[in-house]
C-alpha cells in the first residue's frame, strides 16, 4: 500500500499539529520530546498515536530566526484569550530578538571573524562562548541596553542590512523598544500571585509587535547558521 502524506496544519516553536491521513485524528508532536529536533521536519515519517499507521509529513514552516516563532504565535494566543501566555511569549520573543540581533552584528557579520569572507571557526566559537558566559545571566534591561548600544549607528543612519523597508520607521520602532514595560508586566504575571492581564493591557503591545517585525526586516536578523555557512 502506498504510504500516505499529510501537510502540517500548524507549526509552532514547540509543536507541530497534523491530521492523520488514515484515521483523521489530530496529532500533536512536541518537537523535542516526540521528534528529537528543533529543525524543520518536513519529509519525515511519523506514526499516528491512534491507529499506528506511518505517514509522511509535508510543509513544516521554516523561520529565519527563533524570535519569529514566539511573535507569530501571538495572534492565536490572543484569539484563545490566553493573555498570561501572550505576555510570556512576547517577553521571550523580545529577549530572543535582542540576542540574535546582537550575535548577528558582533559575530556573524563581523569581518574580524572572517578570512577572505569565510568564518574562522575556532576564533568565532571561542569568542561567542565568552560572550554567552558574560551575558547569560543578564536581566531584560541590561540586554535591551546592549541592543540599543549595539545599533546606535543603524538608529541614527538608515543602513539596512537586507531588504530596505518601504517606510523609514527607525525613530518609532527603536523608541518603542526603548520605552516598553513588557518586562514589568511579565514580572507581575510570574511573581504576583494569580495576576491576570486584561485584553486592554495586551492590546497596548500591538505597536511593539509591529516594531519587532519592522526592525527584524531592517536589521535583517537571521539565525546564525544561515550566515556563518556562507561567505560575505
Amino acid at each position: 500500500m502506498e504510504k500516505l502524506s499529510a501537510s502540517i496544519k500548524k507549526g509552532t516553536y514547540e509543536n507541530i499539529y497534523v491530521d492523520c491521513p488514515y484515521c483523521g485524528k489530530e496529532l500533536i508532536f512536541n518537537r523535542i520530546s516526540d521528534l528529537g529536533t528543533n529543525r524543520p521536519i518536513a519529509g519525515k515519517e511519523l506514526k499516528c498515536f491512534q491507529c499506528g499507521n506511518i505517514f509522511w509529513t509535508l510543509n513544516d514552516r521554516v523561520e529565519t530566526s527563533d524570535y519569529k516563532w514566539f511573535i507569530r504565535e501571538l495572534d492565536k494566543i490572543k484569539d484563545d484569550k490566553n493573555y498570561r501566555a501572550y505576555v510570556m511569549n512576547l517577553y521571550q520573543g523580545l529577549e530572543a530578538f535582542f540576542h540574535q540581533a546582537i550575535i548577528n552584528k558582533k559575530f556573524d557579520r563581523n569581518p574580524d571573524f572572517r578570512n577572505y569572507g569565510y568564518i574562522i571557526r575556532k576564533k568565532y566559537n571561542d569568542e561567542r562562548e565568552k560572550y554567552y558566559n558574560k551575558t547569560k545571566k543578564w536581566a531584560f534591561n541590561k540586554m535591551r541596553n546592549e541592543f540599543l548600544e549595539s545599533f546606535k549607528e543603524e538608529r541614527n543612519n538608515y543602513i539596512p542590512q537586507g531588504s530596505k523597508p518601504k517606510k523609514d520607521k527607525r525613530n518609532e520602532c527603536f523608541g518603542l523598544i526603548e520605552k516598553t514595560k513588557i518586562n514589568e508586566l511579565r514580572n507581575k504575571v510570574v511573581h504576583k500571585y494569580a495576576y491576570r492581564p486584561s485584553l486592554k493591557e495586551i492590546n497596548e503591545y500591538d505597536s511593539l509587535v509591529d516594531a519587532i517585525y519592522w526592525l527584524g526586516l531592517y536589521l535583517d536578523i537571521k539565525d546564525s547558521i544561515l550566515l556563518v555557512n556562507k561567505p560575505i
